[in-house]
């Protein structure tokens, strides 16, 4: 929410994983099909709101496809999104979001960064135990690691996309 301000002393966790630059809005950062609660096939709720945090909306929007577009292994893909035209759905959530020209050349580079820090987060908060540890565990670190390389051997038909 951009109108949002946080205030002091806020419970941000000090990780700056989805953020580079100023921050610009307050995101989820974990908009994924497990988190969105679905009614007759329609989306009306969020939930789970632990990682929420002052963000990029370029970070915003990574975060989103790398869930809904999906960038993933097809592998690790649902179900209903293993057969999805996967550059299609970048550009039509690019157009919707309103990313224009300048900033749909950052998608896919920041793409990669947050592989990389989401990678090295999760595994950090593994260490800790809960939840994340069993998210680890089960795989989790394995699956970014495939979504990354599925993305650098996609990157220029997912790149042609975007225009």
């Amino acid at each position: 929410m951009a109108s949002y301000e946080a205030p002091e002393g806020a419970p941000w966790d000090g990780e700056t994983s989805n953020l580079d630059g100023e921050p610009e809005v307050i995101g989820h950062c974990d908009v994924t099909p497990e988190n969105v609660v679905f009614r007759g096939g329609v989306p009306v709720a969020l939930i789970d709101f632990d990682l929420a945090r002052p963000t990029t909306r370029l970070f915003d929007v990574v975060t989103a496809l790398r869930h809904w577009g999906p960038i993933a292994d097809p592998a690790d893909r649902d179900g209903v999104f293993y057969g999805v035209e996967v550059g299609a759905r970048l550009r039509a959530f690019c157009d919707a979001y309103g990313l224009g020209r300048e900033a749909r050349k950052d998608v896919l580079p920041a793409a990669r960064v947050r592989f990389e820090r989401s990678y090295r987060v999760m595994r950090a908060r593994a260490e800790g135990g809960g939840g994340w540890a069993r998210m680890w565990h089960g795989g989790a670190g394995q699956r970014i690691l495939r979504a990354q390389d599925w993305l650098e051997r996609n990157w220029d038909e997912l790149d042609a996309c975007l225009w």
